[in-house]
């Protein structure tokens, strides 16, 4: 299996506060990913069915759900066995969905619990909700699970 490494592991000058290097390292990036074997390439109808259910629950307000019923929505979108969990990983590697549980066996994970039991689907809600753990910021928190 071939790595690839962007720019060959060397790092790419930024200078956050006065932004100098963002469009070129934006570029080369962009760069970068076409130029990947995978770019393009088709996603199988029952995942972008899911992703589109996902976007569509999360527009009407739904932040997360039990990884029952995710695996329940999955199947519902015509996925069986193993390319659940596949999915469930392809979608959590991009930002689709955070999903912090074990898809070894999410069934009979040694992790057991709410957070771990548990796929959020509305990813900005799930940042602010770190963010406010990060920060502390109980004022923060309690506007993310007020209804």
């Amino acid at each position: 299996l071939r790595v690839e490494v962007f720019q060959g592991g060397e790092s790419q000058r930024v200078n956050c506060l006065l932004g100098e290097g963002v469009a070129k390292l934006r570029s080369n990036l962009i760069n970068f990913s076409l130029a990947m074997p995978w770019y393009r390439e088709v996603l199988p109808r029952s995942w972008v069915l899911l992703r589109s259910e996902v976007e569509q629950r999360v527009r009407d307000g739904c932040k997360f759900m039990s990884f029952q019923q995710w695996t329940d929505l999955a199947q519902a979108k015509g996925m069986q066995g193993k390319i659940v969990n596949i999915c469930t990983s392809f979608l959590h590697e991009t930002g689709g969905v955070r999903y912090f549980g074990s898809l070894v066996d999410a069934r009979s994970s040694s992790r057991k619990g709410v957070f771990y039991d548990t796929v959020y689907i509305d990813v900005q809600w799930m940042i602010s909700v770190l963010k406010g753990l990060v920060r502390h910021d109980r004022h923060s928190l309690q506007g993310c699970f007020a209804s």
